[in-house]
């Protein structure tokens, strides 16, 4: 299953999305996150794979503030434009790879 959210935003802190998968993969593409809530988090269980593009600047999803009890899926990728060019990390069973 795959899962396309484009420009979200969420006003109020809470738990954003919680993804879950019992049987196969599911795939969550966030396209133009610019604003998470103070407080606000992510969760997911089983194989959750998570894809953030265009994502504002000044956030960095691999921060464990914004997975519910820093608790992270097995992937994370994301790709956002920064001052010096192209900035892409991916995040995998937990070790950043460059």
């Amino acid at each position: 299953m795959i899962m396309r959210l484009t420009n979200p935003y969420f006003q109020y802190p809470s738990n954003m999305l919680d993804v879950q998968s019992y049987a196969g993969a599911i795939q969550v593409n966030i396209d133009g996150l610019t604003w998470i809530p103070s407080g606000s988090t992510l969760s997911s269980t089983g194989n959750v794979r998570w894809s953030f593009n265009n994502l504002y600047p000044n956030l960095d999803i691999t921060e464990a503030k914004f997975w519910k009890g820093g608790v992270y899926p097995s992937v994370i990728y994301q790709e956002k434009l920064i001052n010096t060019g192209l900035e892409v990390k991916q995040f995998i069973n937990g070790k950043i790879k460059v």
